[in-house]
């Protein structure tokens, strides 16, 4: 699948975890919880079929920095970094078909 170290799926982890203390944090809007949370899961999975190199540490701080943004109700400048760290994550995934990242899939989901 991808070349994530143990280092980079563990800050991924803490990462989906801060995530998560946000969608955690929009209790007064359920349907908009529920949309976070269900939107790391997919984004979660896409990127680890599909990313074809680990991100850096820069894109790294900016998940820990958006989600401070987030938590401190300044939307404006975190939109921005959303924009500018979603084009990073779209620059490093390969969408191509590939028969073989599918078989992975499938086994990794028990599938095969």
């Amino acid at each position: 699948m991808n070349s994530l170290t143990p280092c980079a799926r563990q800050n991924n982890t803490t990462i989906r975890d801060r995530l998560a203390s946000v969608a955690e944090g929009l209790e007064d809007s359920p349907i908009m919880a529920r949309f976070v949370r269900e939107l790391i899961a997919r984004l979660s999975l896409i990127i680890a079929v599909y990313e074809a190199t680990a991100p850096d540490e820069c894109e790294m701080h900016e998940q820990r920095d958006l989600s401070d943004l987030v938590l401190a109700g300044d939307a404006d400048a975190a939109a921005a970094l959303m924009d500018r760290h979603l084009a990073g994550i779209e620059q490093r995934l390969i969408l191509e078909p590939n028969e073989s990242r599918q078989t992975e899939l499938k086994a990794s989901l028990g599938l095969s």
